[in-house]
Parts: structure tokens; C-alpha cells; sequence
């Protein structure tokens, strides 16, 4: 059964129960039981209580583990962190071979969903820029719950651009963009931040964070400075949650590694939801607990299913099995590192024949889909047309207007590529695919440098070199 194959019901704003509840294919979980929200939230803040959350991870949240989260019961899933400038422009394509929503901009695919995820998915953006920041909500404001700004990323690409963890430290910026998006995003916001050195710092930092409007904050028990391996303090969220938790849902995450951390987190700390990143990555049957772990190998054949299906982009599925796999030294792992294309991944899980089935059915789709148009009069044939951002948002106060227009076409062409694009499809994979195409890695290119002045000379040379700079791997 495909979880995510009918449209899901809108969350209940009153009742936290687990989403994995909803599939029948999903291992049962016991929902978290918090305190009762205070009657100042809103639904949307109360939506976000006792909840199980799939972390915002740069090139590991993508549409195939999503699902994979969903179907162990994650209640809620981040988008990865994708720059306001990159998604700004694109246009929304209805893919009607893969039943996805694809937002595509110069030949790249920045962004997949589907209409079923919406009422559980969180759109994370990085932004430095309270006007971007708007237009990038309302670029995607239509299939997502949610819009997150990522205050906690401490990675160079996010840090030089004004974004991430740098926004902790210019509180007027970031409550800026904050209430820019509250006033004009059209979806509720939420935000998530790191701790600052000093926990008064922390807390004068959160109460003007919280007075902004947004519906939750999560926060992150490690500072800006600190490695990942530094233990996380947990202490943070008490001190957090003893002021602010009647006021909004408070989110934690950081060194939630297991089930019983998630038990831990919520009886100890007080926090209303926790967010998994690492343990999920590892194996996003952590979300089913207090059920034991599934096998990883049984997780990878799922996802490597989910990636089939909606046509993944390869190096996207080799990253996120790279994060999976236990022994990346064991013949298995070096035959993944050694992989070119996704057959090769099913072939290394003895898949192969699946793989092939899973094809057979979608070539089967678009031969129907596209026989169907052939059926029709011609004057009858539309295709969906995608009108840029820049064409649609036309000032911050203006409400966006509807993408999918529909305009005559003549008889559909008879170039493979043409008909392709008439199912609002393209393959990304084709010819093994190019890691430049891959939407998850942050390209320097759509990154705002800090304090760039763009008619003068002297920006020139910086703005070549971030544009020169390898783009880092990074979890927001």
C-alpha cells in the first residue's frame, strides 16, 4: 500500500495522535502526551503538540525518505533547507507521470512533493532577506502546512550569506523576516534556532522570537561553536519551556537519538514535540518506537522503492543510503560507493527485477496518459503552464495568483522529449544523471553574500569566488 497514494485528512488541531495511525501498512506507536495548550495558540500551534518530527537535513529529505519517515510514524516532515533565491522564480509543474508537484527553475528541480503530504509538511527556507523570504513562502505556499525559517544552520554556506545560525546574532534581522512572513506568507511559520552561549541570551533572544507571531519554535541544545559530537544541553529546553511553553508549542531537538530519548525528552525537559535528525537519517524506524528498530536492510529496500517511483535523482538516493548503511567498509558498502544509477542501487539489494517492474508500470502510465491526449480534439488538449515567481508577486502585499493555468495547445508533438514535458515530467536521471542537477546540494550562486554591493567593482571578485566555492554538504 502507498500511504501517500490518497489525500490525508487535515491534522486534527486537538488531538495529538500519531500519523502512522493512519496507514494500515504503518507499525503502531503510542502519541506523546503533553500539557494542554494554552487557549492563546492557535490550531496551527496546537497541531504541533505531541508530535514526532523528521528533522530538516540537506539532501536527506527528499521526498523518498519523507515518506519513509511517514510510514514509521512521523507525524511531521521537513522539507530540506532550500535557499529563499532558489526557489524564487520557479515554476510549479504538475507532474501527472509521477503524481508529484515539482518546482523547477533553469532546467533544475529544486523542490518535489506530493498533494498528500501537505498537511504534514514543513517548508524549511534559509533567508537572510525579509522581502525573499515572503516571496518564497508564497512560491510554495499552496502545498505546505508549514513554513520554517532555518535560524540554526552553522555551516559556512549559510553563515556568509547572513542566514542559519548568523541570524541568532542580528535579532532585528531575524525578527524582521519573522513578522514579514507572519503578516504576508499565507501559512502559518515556525522557526528553529540554536542556544546561544549564555542561557539570559537565550532566553531574551527567544521572548522576541515568540512575540513575532510564529506558531512554534524548535530549538537546538548545541551552540553555533559546538561539533556535533559535543553532548548537547539538554538543560536549555527546561529553562526554555518553564517561560514560553504556555505560550506556543517547544520543539527539541539534539541528541534525541533513540525511542527512549524521545520518552526522556518530553518527561524531562517539558518540551511539546521532538524533532529526530541523526537517528532518523540512520534508520527512520526510530519513529515507530516503542517498537524495536526494523532491519536496516528492510528500511533501504523501502526507500530504494519510494526513490524508484518518483524517479529520484541518483546521487541523491546514493547520498542518503551512504548516511543508512552500518559498514560503508563491508563489500555491500563499497559495491553502494561504487554504484552509477539506481538499478545498480536495486541490484545491490537484489531489487533488480523490481526495479524493472517499477519502470514497466510507469512507462505503462505515460503511455496511457499520453494516449489519452492523443484522444482527445485537439482544441480540447491543454497543458498545464507554470507562470514564473517574478511575473506573479508583483509587490509583498499582493496576493499570489493561480500557476496552473490552462491554455490551448495544439496536438500533442511527437518528440519523446516534448511529450515528456506535456505530462509536466523530466528526467533528471537521464545519461546517469549530473550531481549539478541534484536540488539539494545549496549552489553558492543563489546565496546572497553579506553586504554585496552589486554596482560596485569591488563586490566582483567575491562574488566570483562564492560562486567558485565547492557547495558543503549540511544539515540544517
Amino acid at each position: 500500500m502507498d500511504p501517500m497514494h490518497t489525500p490525508a485528512a487535515a491534522p486534527d488541531a486537538t488531538a495529538p495522535t500519531n500519523a502512522a495511525a493512519q496507514h494500515d501498512d504503518a507499525p503502531t506507536t503510542t502519541a506523546m502526551v503533553t500539557a494542554a495548550p494554552s487557549a492563546a495558540w492557535t490550531a496551527a500551534s496546537a497541531a504541533l503538540r505531541g508530535k514526532r518530527m523528521l528533522a530538516p537535513m540537506v539532501r536527506i529529505g527528499t521526498l523518498p525518505l519523507r515518506m519513509l519517515a511517514h510510514d514509521y510514524g512521523a507525524d511531521y516532515v521537513y522539507s530540506p533547507e532550500i535557499i529563499d533565491k532558489r526557489i524564487i522564480g520557479s515554476d510549479r509543474v504538475v507532474n501527472e507521470l509521477l503524481g508529484t508537484i515539482d518546482y523547477v527553475k533553469k532546467g533544475t528541480l529544486n523542490f518535489r512533493c506530493l498533494p498528500a503530504e501537505k498537511p504534514r509538511l514543513i517548508f524549511q527556507m534559509g533567508t537572510a532577506d525579509p522581502d525573499l523570504a515572503v516571496q518564497a513562502a508564497q512560491t510554495v505556499a499552496q502545498d505546505v502546512a508549514y513554513v520554517d525559517v532555518n535560524c540554526g544552520c552553522p555551516k559556512w554556506f549559510s553563515i556568509q550569506g547572513g542566514m542559519g545560525a548568523a541570524l541568532l546574532y542580528e535579532p532585528d534581522r531575524l525578527c524582521a523576516i519573522l513578522e514579514a512572513l507572519v503578516a504576508r506568507a499565507g501559512v502559518p511559520v515556525t522557526c528553529k534556532i540554536r542556544m546561544l552561549e549564555d542561557v539570559d541570551k537565550t532566553l531574551a533572544l527567544v521572548d522576541r522570537i515568540v512575540n513575532t507571531g510564529i506558531v512554534a519554535l524548535a530549538v537546538h541544545c548545541r551552540t553555533r561553536h559546538m561539533r556535533p559530537t559535543d553532548p548537547g544541553d539538554w538543560a536549555i529546553w527546561s529553562a526554555i519551556t518553564e517561560r514560553y511553553a504556555h505560550r506556543l508549542p517547544i520543539i527539541a531537538n539534539g541528541d534525541i537519538f533513540e525511542g527512549e530519548d524521545m520518552d526522556r525528552a518530553i518527561a524531562q525537559a517539558g518540551v511539546s514535540s521532538v524533532m529526530l535528525a541523526r537517528a532518523a537519517q540512520a534508520n527512520p524506524s526510530v519513529f515507530a518506537h516503542p517498537a524495536p528498530l526494523a532491519d536496516i536492510h528492510d528500511v533501504i529496500r523501502q526507500y530504494i522503492r519510494y526513490a524508484i517511483k518518483y524517479d529520484s535523482i541518483f546521487q541523491n538516493a546514493k547520498y542518503v543510503l551512504l548516511q543508512m548503511i552500518p559498514e560503508p567498509k563491508s563489500p555491500i558498502g563499497q559495491r553502494l560507493i561504487k554504484s552509477k544509477s539506481l538499478r545498480t542501487l536495486a541490484e545491490i539489494w537484489d531489487m533488480e527485477d523490481e526495479h524493472d517492474q517499477l519502470v514497466a508500470e510507469r512507462e505503462a502510465r505515460r503511455a496511457e496518459l499520453l494516449a489519452s491526449v492523443a484522444a482527445a480534439p485537439a482544441a480540447a488538449v491543454t497543458a498545464p503552464v507554470s507562470v514564473p515567481a517574478e511575473e506573479e508577486i508583483t509587490s509583498p502585499s499582493k496576493k499570489r495568483v493561480e500557476r496552473d493555468e490552462e491554455v490551448a495547445a495544439p496536438a500533442p508533438p511527437a518528440p519523446e522529449m516534448d511529450a515528456d514535458k506535456l505530462l509536466g515530467h523530466v528526467d533528471f536521471n537521464k545519461q546517469g544523471g549530473d550531481e549539478s542537477e541534484c536540488p539539494y546540494i545549496p549552489h553558492p550562486i543563489y546565496i546572497p553574500t553579506k553586504k554585496r554591493k552589486v554596482e560596485s567593482d569591488a563586490a566582483e571578485p567575491e562574488a566570483a569566488a562564492a560562486a567558485a566555492a565547492p557547495a558543503p554538504d549540511a544539515a540544517a
